[in-house]
């Protein structure tokens, strides 16, 4: 490559890499008021009073709200891997110099979105350089571009600082190590591929595999390195262990211990991580269907690459391992669809291997196939991979109904509904599927029964989950609905009633309220946050044939709230820092009363 095309090549990756963090770190979707918040937080508590203890944060209520703290021994603990707080300290380090505070909820989510969006842009070039130890330019930032926009590099790690994004990082950069050791590039450095094993696996336990599998490919491609690479992630474990008996009195850290089988069904999982509409790979990563079908076609000419088998097996464990219904030493249950998430969010961890089959098939096909048939599979790939950055870059990070979908609480029952898949959810299709999934299967309640933020037998469209320990619900959107049926007790034709509403606003708004599509008044803001009661009388009409027979509990009663004026917290800030949902009511109660 000449020194000009080497300079042109390069300013094409800084391009696609700046793309990228604009792309992620715009994105409205936000994922960090989840699974993640503790990570900063404990490298915070490290930083700044040398434990992972959080013992010195009683105020960070999202702990206990989401059920990420663990209480041991009078000691409270974030519930995840340490890995991702030990390797976030120099961040969290340069975020409290700028005067930020991990127990603030927005400043959390604030570093947490950056450096979601920083992840995104390293894997470009640690893809790029990947791709170019085999393949030309040109296919090197096509599977770049494709695997960086069209898989969960954007959709997953680039919502949140999830445990995956370092591992996921760390995991490509051993692989890279390795190729350019197999392709004669420069030897490997095996102290470094040890630090790098360890620290993947602190991150992640799954990460444990890709210890064992290259442990396995150096005793039988690379011996020189085996001893010395076995000995760094020996000495590393070690102290791990020592660390987890001084801290837990364990061998290590609850989540990195299986304790007994969770519930699930093995053989549902293994298949849902592959064709389940909304969890599959190869629904939602549908480049890979030509890949499949590559490897099948080339498998001999694949076969004798060791490294190339490295990944066939580090992705079968991968895939039996995330499909295995294991309950882990903290309590927590591994759930195959990955919970409140988008796509399948616990392969994240196994997309190099991805990555390194789909160069090797390209590889192949170049080296094997006439130019005509390699314009035709360079096409499917192309085509395909723009439905998959479809998928992810555009459903996954800027549609908020597929972000909403996972809210819904029953959706797991739906992983192979294809009328239903969260990439394709719209505001229709989640109304049609809460009116005709959630809503008939939810316990009638008395007319009268107050509801507040954790009501149960309660539908709340486009409202963000409970926050202040139950005590306020924030709408999510310019419209948030209440759904609920009435049982048979509730009048055929109630009288006039009041409705009372409990709420506070996001800044100054003015809201219309409507029961059963009837108007029944406004609610006209000018304070924030602090709740007021605001009452409107209902007309009997709004309320006419809420119940059909004594028998029967088929009666809904729908409450919406038209928010036009909604705004996200993260718009009002110059810097576009903070929560980036669009809040408008912020309700503590509602109740139907006869009037006094």
């Amino acid at each position: 490559m000449s020194g000009g095309r080497s300079i042109g090549s390069w300013w094409s990756v800084l391009a696609l890499a700046a793309t990228a963090f604009f792309v992620a770190y715009s994105s409205p979707i936000d994922f960090t008021y989840s699974d993640p918040w503790g990570n900063l937080l404990t490298a915070q508590a490290i930083l700044e009073h040398g434990t992972i203890k959080l013992d010195a944060y009683p105020e960070a209520h999202a702990l206990s709200e989401l059920r990420l703290d663990t209480e041991l021994d009078g000691h409270r603990y974030y519930d995840y891997p340490v890995g991702t707080p030990v390797l976030a300290v120099p961040a969290v380090w340069l975020a409290r110099l700028a005067g930020m505070d991990m127990a603030d909820e927005d400043e959390n989510t604030a570093l947490q979105q950056l450096l979601a969006a920083l992840t995104v842009v390293f894997s470009v070039p640690l893809i790029f350089v990947l791709c170019r130890l085999y393949l030309p330019y040109a296919y090197s930032l096509l599977i770049t571009v494709v695997f960086v926009f069209g898989s969960s590099v954007a959709s997953t790690l680039g919502t949140a600082f999830w445990s995956s994004n370092l591992t996921f990082l760390l995991n490509l950069t051993t692989v890279w190590i390795l190729a350019r050791d197999r392709l004669g590039v420069r030897p490997a450095n095996p102290y470094l591929i040890g630090v790098l094993l360890f620290l993947a696996y602190l991150c992640r336990p799954t990460a444990a595999l890709l210890v064992v599998v290259v442990i396995g490919y150096l005793a039988l491609a690379r011996r020189p390195l085996l001893w010395r690479t076995s000995g760094v992630v020996a000495v590393l474990g070690c102290a791990f262990v020592v660390f987890a008996y001084a801290e837990f009195g364990l061998l290590v850290p609850p989540y990195y211990a299986p304790s007994g089988l969770g519930s699930g069904d093995f053989w549902t999982a293994l298949v849902g991580n592959v064709v389940s509409p909304s969890r599959g790979v190869l629904v939602l990563y549908p480049f890979l269907l030509p890949v499949v079908v590559g490897g099948a076609v080339f498998h001999r000419r694949l076969a004798p690459d060791p490294l190339l088998r490295l990944a066939l097996i580090w992705l079968g464990l991968h895939w039996i391992t995330v499909s295995s219904p294991v309950t882990l030493g903290n309590g927590h249950t591994v759930l195959w669809w990955g919970a409140w998430s988008f796509g399948n969010r616990l392969f994240a961890d196994a997309l190099p291997a991805l990555i390194l089959l789909t160069i090797g098939v390209f590889k192949a096909a170049l080296d094997t196939l006439a130019p005509p048939s390699q314009r035709r599979a360079t096409v499917a790939f192309v085509v395909l991979g723009g439905v998959a950055i479809f998928i992810h870059s555009y459903q996954g990070l800027y549609n908020v109904y597929p972000f909403l979908w996972s809210q819904d609480g029953t959706y797991v029952d739906h992983l192979f509904d294809w009328q239903h898949p969260q990439f394709l959810a719209s505001a229709a299709s989640l109304a049609r599927h809460r009116r005709q999934h959630l809503l008939p299967a939810a316990a009638p309640r008395s007319l009268y029964d107050p509801i507040t933020p954790t009501s149960e037998g309660v539908i709340f469209e486009n409202w963000s989950l409970p926050e202040g320990n139950g005590q306020w619900r924030w709408s999510n959107g310019t419209s948030a609905t209440i759904l609920f049926r009435t049982g048979p007790e509730t009048p055929a034709t109630p009288g006039p009633l009041v409705l009372e509403v409990v709420a506070g606003t996001f800044q100054a708004q003015r809201l219309t309220v409507f029961i059963n599509d009837v108007e029944v008044g406004t609610i006209d803001s000018r304070t924030h946050w602090e709740p007021a009661t605001y009452r409107f009388n209902v007309a009997a009409s709004a309320l006419a044939g809420v119940t059909s027979d004594e028998d029967a509990a088929t009666g809904v009663v729908e409450i919406r709230f038209s928010i036009p004026q909604a705004r996200s917290p993260a718009s009002l800030n110059p810097d576009g820092r903070g929560d980036r949902r669009l809040l408008g009511l912020c309700l503590r109660e509602l109740i139907l009363v006869t009037p006094t």
